[in-house]
Parts: C-alpha cells; sequence; structure tokens
C-alpha cells in the first residue's frame, strides 16, 4: 500500500561538485494519490553561476497494485516496480510477489525471473528468465548460495543463474545479491568473468527526518527554481 512522504535520493557528485538530488513527494488529497519529484541540480564549480536550481514535475496521478505503481503523466503512463516504508523508498526496484517470483520494471527495462522452487528450501533447480532487455532469455537454472560470515561482514547470500552455451558448458549470466534489507539487487557476469551492474539499475530514496527537512529548507534559500512552483514539503 502507499504512504505519505518524501523521500531523497542523494545522487553523486563529480570532483568538481555537479550532480543532482531527487526527492519524490506521495501525497493524497480528496481519495486521489499523487507523485511529485524534485531535482536538485547542483553545477560545476567552473560554472559562471553556481547556485543550484530546482526543477519540479508533477503533481502527477498514481495507483499501486500489487508492488508496481503507475504513474499518469500527461501523455503516457509508466509503471515501476517499488517498496515503500517510512525510512526508505526504492523505486525502481526488485520485487518478490510469490516465492521463487522476481520482477523488476522501470520506464525503459523489465525483467521476470522464475525459479522452480522457492531458492532458500530448494537451493538448486530450473529457472526461466523474461523481459525486454533479459541477458538470459528462455529456461536456464539457478543456484542459491551464502558466502562465511566473516568479522567484517554477515552473511552475503547469491542467486545465481546460469545457463549452458552451444558447446555444453554452463556459465553463469547474471546474479541476485541480496542486501540486508533482503532486497536485491543485479549483476550481469561478463564473458571475462567480470561483473557489471549497468543493467536493472535500482535506486533507494531515503525518507526525510525533522533535522533533514530543517536543513533542506535552510539549503533551499538562494535556488533558482525552474518548471512548476515548487510543492509545499510535509513537515
Amino acid at each position: 500500500p502507499l504512504i505519505e512522504g518524501q523521500w531523497t535520493y542523494f545522487g553523486p557528485r563529480t570532483v568538481l561538485g555537479q550532480g543532482t538530488d531527487t526527492t519524490v513527494l506521495i501525497q493524497r488529497a480528496e481519495g486521489r494519490w499523487t507523485i511529485t519529484f524534485r531535482r536538485v541540480l547542483y553545477p560545476s564549480l567552473k560554472s559562471p553561476d553556481r547556485r543550484p536550481y530546482v526543477k519540479t514535475e508533477g503533481p502527477f496521478p498514481i495507483t499501486a497494485e500489487k508492488g508496481i505503481l503507475t504513474i499518469k503523466k500527461e501523455k503516457k503512463q509508466v509503471r515501476y516496480t517499488f517498496k515503500i516504508s517510512k525510512g526508505r523508498l526504492t523505486m525502481p526496484a526488485i520485487i518478490q510477489p510469490a516465492p521463487g517470483l522476481w520482477l523488476y520494471q522501470s520506464e525503459s527495462e523489465s525483467l521476470r525471473v522464475r525459479c522452480e522452487h522457492a531458492p532458500r528450501k530448494v537451493p538448486e533447480g530450473t529457472a526461466e528468465v523474461s523481459g525486454m532487455s533479459a541477458i538470459l532469455k528462455g529456461k536456464g537454472f539457478y543456484k542459491y548460495e551464502e558466502a562465511p560470515r566473516s568479522r567484517l561482514r554477515p552473511n552475503t547470500q547469491y542467486l545465481r543463474f546460469l545457463g549452458r552455451t552451444k558447446d555444453g558448458r554452463m556459465i553463469e549470466s547474471f546474479r541476485f545479491i541480496f542486501d540486508s534489507y533482503g532486497a536485491p539487487r543485479f549483476e550481469r557476469i561478463l564473458s571475462t568473468g567480470e561483473s557489471s551492474r549497468n543493467h536493472y539499475r535500482i535506486v533507494h530514496y531515503l525518507g526525510a527526518s525533522k533535522n533533514q527537512e530543517e536543513k533542506g529548507e535552510q539549503s533551499n534559500q538562494g535556488l533558482k527554481v525552474t518548471g512548476e512552483s515548487a510543492p509545499q514539503l510535509p513537515r
């Protein structure tokens, strides 16, 4: 279910300070849910005008069903898989609507993975993968593993997906790596053995505390505002 609140993704900065932070505001009024995106763009230190400026998009009507958020924009609808709590919003996310089933949906990518069994109960079996740009399409195999606990970190949980090459070799195509919240991220395994995280990207937005909101109000002084007027953020 949806909840009201605001969450912020603090984007990376270049060595010259350029970057973007994005705040998502979800509100309900008169029985209707809306979402607003507020982006603060920080220019390079070499820019003639170093003041950050704000771009606001929305509010857009939204609906949520079975972990999929539908955003009704002016000319199209976009869908994202998501997870939400007061402290954290993940969108898009890799969600697990049923045992052995994982879904991912963003504006440009989708992925559906179904394992023959619940991997934590039956650690090996067959799997079927589909999606707009799925790395491993069709049927393959899965293997669930836990790396040994060390002094520095708890058990790391992997769900590996493998397929057969034309010459009959079994190779790993991609894996899910689960974080401390139990949520997976996608990691592709390249033919060189190296890994890539450029596919099926997930984004974590952090919930705002009272102190964070007060700091945000102070930092907003002197910002250039573009687009629609910025919404009043909830206290």
